[in-house]
């Protein structure tokens, strides 16, 4: 089959969930033989990107961006996108109820549709895959035989209310009305959840109506080309991740209220930092900063043990899978271990949101005991080899294939 992604988020260079998602996917459309082509559309949030290792790794036939011209000030999409700001802010001011929602379209610019009509009748696609809802009007572009696939990452309708329930402002990226986005999944064939959790709630959501989509689990695909971590002998314990609200507020709280009590018990004890959310934890001297990572696999190889103390946040918790492929034991809230089927759960040590006392008593006790962290290891790249041998069935459904 010939298929088409088409995605806002770029996959170079990796260094978010979403672009490790999206990279990951393409390779495993490739794997199960299909020949893919990977549609770049042009937007504010595309940057940083890296032109030169798309091409590198889609192909310079297989790799399209589309034509990034700026709209004039008079341009409708440019008037609408302007006045929707502007009813924003002063929805905020005014606190009126729909002041978190934005319009299912918002960000999806006419002009593609042409030129992505134009590159199927040059290439004649099997399926076409959009990923995100908001973006889902690009599925117009092909007509009637082509497959149509949204990979939606996340739920978006009613996205904002446990991050405002956190006391979190922003954060939550979009948020879209239960009506809109249940337009965005009936313009596919076929959906994506990334969870079961998610699934479930898109099918409720989207109740008994014949143009419905079917709706396929396939989450994030694990990178197993590196080997797991042999060295599990480091007092020290990981977190990574980009510098977002959730993970800013969930590292916080954690060098807060569970950094003491794990350094009570634990003076040699490190917290390792990778990622941007480097730059929002000040100073301490159980704290090193590793920054940026090329490799994950090298920041685990530095602390082999993953914490995951998140307090807010939608969709499977990709540190969770990273910590699996990496070989590693794990320690999370429940929250941050949402969506991870009971099956996978055998190196996770899963502790209440808030049960500080009782995340640090985990962590102590993983501490002492290196061949329970081996043990566990072990057990963690097991399931992710399992894992993904789930995934590939979940995209061959999706795909028809």
């Amino acid at each position: 089959m010939k298929i088409v992604v088409m995605s806002c988020i770029p996959a170079f260079p990796t260094h978010e969930g979403n672009r490790s998602r999206i990279l990951a996917l393409t390779r495993a459309i490739r794997d199960l033989g299909h020949e893919l082509f990977f549609v770049v559309l042009p937007t504010e949030i595309i940057n940083p990107y890296d032109r030169e290792a798309h091409v590198a790794e889609f192909g310079a036939g297989n790799f399209v961006e589309l034509s990034d011209e700026r709209p004039s000030p008079w341009d409708p999409h440019f008037l609408r996108r302007a006045f929707l700001r502007l009813r924003r802010k002063a929805g905020h001011v005014l606190r009126l109820p729909g002041r978190f929602y934005e319009p299912l379209d918002v960000s999806y610019r006419q002009g593609w549709t042409a030129q992505l009509a134009e590159l199927h009748r040059r290439t004649g696609f099997d399926a076409a895959m959009v990923e995100y809802v908001f973006h889902s009007a690009a599925l117009a572009a092909f007509p009637p035989g082509v497959r149509k696939v949204i990979d939606t990452h996340d739920a978006f309708a009613d996205r904002h209310k446990p991050y405002v329930t956190k006391g979190l402002a922003g954060g939550y990226w979009l948020s879209l009305r239960a009506a809109d986005e249940n337009r965005g999944f009936r313009r596919a064939d076929t959906i994506l959840a990334i969870q079961e959790q998610e699934a479930e709630i898109f099918r409720r959501q989207l109740g008994e109506d014949p143009r419905n989509p079917a709706i396929v689990v396939v989450n994030h695909f694990l990178d197993l080309s590196a080997r797991p971590v042999e060295n599990h002998s480091p007092c020290r314990a990981l977190f990574l991740g980009t510098d977002n609200s959730s993970n800013t507020l969930s590292i916080r709280a954690f060098v807060d209220h569970v950094l003491p009590l794990v350094l009570a018990r634990l003076p040699q004890f490190r917290l390792v930092l990778a990622g941007n959310i480097c730059r929002a934890v000040g100073d301490h001297p159980a704290i090193d900063r590793l920054g940026r990572v090329e490799r994950v696999i090298d920041a685990f190889e530095q602390a082999p043990v993953l914490v995951n103390p998140m307090l807010v946040g939608t969709g499977i918790n990709i540190k969770i899978l990273d910590g699996m492929a990496a070989g590693v034991p794990i320690v999370s809230t429940d929250t941050g271990a949402r969506g991870l089927p009971d099956a996978f759960r055998t190196s996770v040590l899963v502790v209440p949101e808030q049960d500080r006392q009782g995340f640090a008593d985990r962590l102590v006790a993983l501490m002492g005991d290196e061949a329970l962290r081996r043990e566990l290891g072990r057990k963690a790249r097991e399931d992710a080899v399992l894992w993904n041998e789930r995934q590939k069935a979940g995209l061959r459904a999706a795909l028809g294939a």
